[in-house]
């Protein structure tokens, strides 16, 4: 059922699928895009005392509608250009009307040149210059195949030729869905690297929405947690600006010793701190150095020396320790799985009787569920 929904009803860019038992989950997506797609006809709307025209366009109207129900964002070359302009940093400016010309010319060659060249010139190398010229390449691939399907249709004049043009939507109509699907393999993935796979499939420079979750447990969990951080995250970041001394004073301690740092609640963190440390209300040598002391956890940055000796130790040993924790972590699960709910029926408890906050009672929670995920043995080897 699941699987219907997101080959029928979840239009999206991309579905990201994390979790276990993944590889049944794929093949029951695969198995549900071929029967949706078995049944598309672009040619659905038609009747048989229609010319030959009058079919073609309905079957060419049909044909956008589905692009567009696919996501696809090369239908046209004016659409590639505006999505282009959104990836570079200073936008394309003059260079506009020649990219354009290059698209409209289907001339790839000639238009990854075009883009090469504004992209030494603003300036953007490695794997962002690489991400920009793939999801160029992409689109024009993809616009390239549009003129064709349209051109299939225009030249179909009876059945056997509207039948070859149903089957070749097909095709690439399954391939442009097999590409949205990014598989997140590792069940034990940190919400983190959830975030960057999502991120890392968005074109840079382009504002990312998600919606749609299903299931949310196991690995979904710490994925949950992390949009929670943030939320705390930017109502500290609003309390650094309160005209009350006493709440910025909290909102710092708030930074200093939070512990969820990461891809997304580093940087608003850092920023917030940076910018209190410029308002007037904060150039006291208390509430400076208050804001300093936070700014340096915001931006991980420890105290003291790392012991580079006993990291290396620590790497060597690590292989080692994993296993053995993970045989002996089988014959304590029974135990720990009664502590573990032991520890969540006590926090539950006290959250009850309101002993402790809602965000106390979710750092504990989470780290049940974690600790449930298993590795917990070996994790006890390596705590300083």
């Amino acid at each position: 059922m699941f699987s219907e929904v997101i080959v029928a009803d979840a239009n999206a860019h991309k579905h990201v699928l994390i979790g276990t038992n993944l590889s049944g989950l794929s093949g029951y997506i695969r198995q549900s895009l071929e029967n949706y797609m078995s049944k598309i006809n672009l040619y659905e709307k038609t009747a048989p005392e229609m010319s030959t025209a009058e079919r073609a366009q309905i079957a060419s109207s049909a044909l956008t509608e589905r692009f567009k129900e696919l996501k696809i964002e090369g239908m046209s070359p004016q659409m590639i250009v505006s999505k282009m302009t959104k990836m570079l940093p200073s936008g394309l400016n003059s260079s506009e009307a020649s990219l354009l010309s290059a698209i409209e010319e289907v001339n790839d060659e000639k238009a990854s040149a075009v883009l090469t060249e504004l992209l030494n010139a603003a300036g953007v190398e490695g794997e962002l210059r690489q991400a920009r010229l793939e999801h160029f390449k992409n689109w024009c691939g993809q616009l390239r195949k549009f003129k064709e399907l349209q051109a299939l249709i225009r030249e179909a004049e009876n059945p056997a030729q509207e039948a070859a043009v149903n089957e070749s939507f097909r095709t690439f109509a399954k391939d442009i869905f097999n590409s949205k699907i990014i598989v997140v393999e590792n069940s034990n993935a940190k919400g983190d690297d959830i975030i960057a796979r999502i991120a890392n499939a968005a074109p840079p420079g382009f504002a990312v929405r998600i919606v749609g979750m299903q299931n949310i447990k196991g690995t979904g969990f710490d994925f949950v947690y992390r949009w929670l951080a943030l939320e705390r995250v930017v109502e500290a970041a609003r309390q650094l600006t309160s005209p009350s001394e006493r709440r910025r004073l909290d909102a710092i301690d708030f930074f200093t010793f939070f512990d969820e740092y990461g891809l997304i609640t580093r940087p608003p963190a850092v920023e917030a701190l940076r910018k209190a440390l410029e308002l007037p209300a904060n150039q006291t040598i208390n509430i400076r150095q208050r804001i300093e002391t936070a700014l340096r956890a915001a931006e991980g940055i420890k105290e003291g020396k790392t012991d580079v000796a006993k990291e290396i130790k620590k790497g060597k040993k690590a292989l080692f320790v994993i296993k053995i924790a993970g045989f002996l972590e089988k014959f304590l699960e029974m135990s720990d799985s009664k502590r573990r709910r032991k520890d969540a029926d006590s926090v539950l408890d006290e959250l009850t009787r309101r002993a402790i906050s809602h965000e106390r009672t979710a750092q504990v929670m989470r780290e049940i569920t974690v600790r449930q995920k298993g590795g917990w043995l070996a994790k006890k080897f390596f705590k300083d």
